[in-house]
């Protein structure tokens, strides 16, 4: 048998960071005007946001709306502490986190809206 080429593979991992998801949706809209087909997409905060916002197929005119709402908003922290239940953290900032970003991007539901590449 003789070794056949194997497609190369294009994978996008977004970090975190409001500045950095204006340079993604840069990015993206680059390789969209190149044609460059997406294989896989990773992502952590912002990151993860402007991931499945091109997973659903928007445009990069629609993520820039999403992101210019995260931008909008204070930044949401998680260091809530709340002994009384016998854990070290609450969740309530969590919970309230979660709850915003389905305000801001309610059709983005990571578990039950999620579309495959």
């Amino acid at each position: 048998m003789g070794m056949g080429k194997k497609k190369k593979k294009v994978g996008l991992t977004f970090g975190g960071g409001v500045a950095r998801g204006f340079a993604h949706i840069g990015a993206y809209e680059v390789l969209l005007n190149y044609s460059v087909p997406i294989d896989c997409i990773t992502g952590c905060s912002i990151g993860a946001i402007v991931g499945a916002g091109i997973a659903q197929g928007k445009s990069p005119e629609e993520l820039l709306e999403i992101v210019k709402e995260f931008a909008d908003h204070k930044p949401i922290g998680i260091k809530d502490l709340g002994f009384g239940n016998g854990s070290i953290f609450s969740g309530k900032s969590i919970l309230t986190a979660e709850r915003k970003s389905r305000e801001l991007a309610p059709e983005m539901d990571s578990v039950n809206g999620r579309r495959p590449l």
